[in-house]
């Protein structure tokens, strides 16, 4: 009998995992934009079959592939732990991270494991967008895509 290698991984959401982070405007001139911003409607989820010996576990990485964020901000991302919906040897969650162009482990020692499919399965993923400095941030628009991988 042979079993082969999985590694699968899925984001799921409600509405789509496209997210937009950005300051609730202010309501009168002179009031500083509220900060922070937070996203936390995606679900992460995976399956993992390991069969090596002499690496018995898997991570996901995490990091911007495209774009960048606004000057005076940065954006926090945390996964929390599984939501106990699948079975076996789940990944543990890393704190909060800071996202950048290189790769950060989110998740860690994954064996052999599957987190259920969809919404409230996995590992929900809790986006901040904070400021550096407290200032007034005039342009939002840039887009940042962020990319996941099960290692």
């Amino acid at each position: 009998m042979s079993i082969l290698e999985v590694a699968l991984l899925d984001l799921e959401a409600s509405a789509g995992t496209s997210i937009e982070l950005g300051p609730d405007a202010p309501l009168e001139a002179g009031e500083m934009n509220s900060f922070p911003s937070q996203d936390n409607s995606i679900w992460l989820n995976y399956s993992s079959i390991v069969r090596s010996t002499t690496e018995p576990s898997r991570n996901v990485t995490v990091q911007i592939s495209s774009g960048s964020v606004p000057p005076g901000t940065f954006i926090e991302v945390e996964a929390a732990a599984d939501a106990g919906n699948g079975d076996a040897s789940m990944g543990a969650p890393s704190s909060a991270l800071t996202l950048s162009t290189a790769p950060q482990n989110i998740l860690t020692a994954i064996g052999s494991a599957y987190t259920g499919d969809g919404v409230n399965y996995g590992h929900n993923i809790s986006y901040s967008l904070l400021t550096k400095q407290l200032q007034i941030m005039l342009h939002f628009m840039r887009q940042e895509q962020i990319f996941y991988q099960l290692l």
